[in-house]
């Protein structure tokens, strides 16, 4: 369409009359930052195992370290599935990371930190590491299934607030240390400990 075009005499009206002048070079800024690796914003819907859900569009590993922040989110994170694992993993205030099925398991071989919300109503966590290993948070965490499997001396170590397992408490490796805090098991079931 003609009616888009804009037409110049000569070179030096171009020169005058356009944007950007490049005739004088550009620059453009290039700012670091921006994604990070093991960052969720839940950009698409509420699926631990989208990868379009994290900001490095990577779905976590074992070496991954997982940060669920308090700002910055469109979909709380869900899994409902096997196979989510990731180094430490950080729920922040206000958010909420739900672990709902009976497939659902999430392997974790660093620390744990819940300052938000973690609805554990189904599936097993399982603390996975040969070095100490942290579970904290100013909220305190409740576990649905619960199995540590930490080959080290040092084991897990309570900090900050008390840890319930409300169904099967599974102790495959390890030690625990409670200090001040405690390992609360109200479930019912009969293979508890």
């Amino acid at each position: 369409n003609a009616s888009n075009w804009t037409s110049y005499a000569d070179c030096p009206a171009f020169q005058a009359g356009s944007t950007p002048q490049y005739d004088d070079g550009m620059t453009l800024i290039i700012n670091l930052g921006g994604f990070s690796s093991g960052t969720w914003n839940g950009a698409v819907d509420n699926n631990w195992f989208n990868c379009d859900n994290w900001q490095s569009l990577c779905i976590p590993d074992d070496t991954t370290n997982v940060f669920i922040p308090s700002s910055g989110v469109i979909n709380e994170s869900t899994i409902g599935a096997i196979g989510a694992k990731c180094n430490n993993l950080n729920i922040e205030v206000s958010r909420i990371l739900t672990i709902n099925n009976a497939a659902s398991t999430l392997n974790i071989y660093g620390n744990y930190d819940n300052e938000g919300t973690m609805t554990h109503s189904n599936g097993a966590v399982t603390f996975n590491w040969a070095a100490l290993q942290t579970i904290s948070g100013f909220t305190a965490s409740v576990f649905y299934n619960l199995t540590i499997n930490n080959s080290s001396s040092a084991g897990i170590t309570l900090s900050d607030n008390n840890v319930t397992v409300s169904n099967t408490f599974t102790l495959t490796d390890g030690v625990i240390t409670t200090g001040s805090y405690k390992l609360i098991m109200s479930g019912t079931s009969t293979s508890l400990l």
